[in-house]
């Protein structure tokens, strides 16, 4: 009896160990680069009938940086009121609502 279990729990833990190591066959890129032909051949090919002309090819390497400015244009709104439930001592009975909605 002892050995039939046995033998039954170690072929279910080969089975799923199989299994396991199966799926790990070939390792992932660690450089890919960009298949410039066949990005070439999706951009002519447009879609519903949209032709379009293939622009520069992007190699991308490196970082970006994204710099601007945002411009409050008049004066800015007046901070509503919120009511302070905790610590009214040190804060107050209110504070200024300076949620900015974006």
């Amino acid at each position: 009896m002892v050995s039939r279990v046995f033998i039954i729990i170690s072929l279910s833990c080969s089975g799923l160990l199989l299994c396991s190591v199966s799926g790990c066959s070939k390792a992932p890129a660690l450089n890919p680069t960009p298949d410039v032909t066949l990005a070439a051949t999706l951009r002519k090919g447009g879609t519903a009938g949209a032709t379009a002309e293939a622009g520069p090819v992007s190699t991308g390497t490196g970082w970006g940086t994204i710099k601007g400015r945002f411009v409050y244009a008049g004066d800015p709104p007046k901070y509503a009121p919120l009511p302070v439930t905790k610590d009214q001592n040190v804060c107050g009975n209110s504070k200024p609502d300076q949620s900015l909605i974006v």
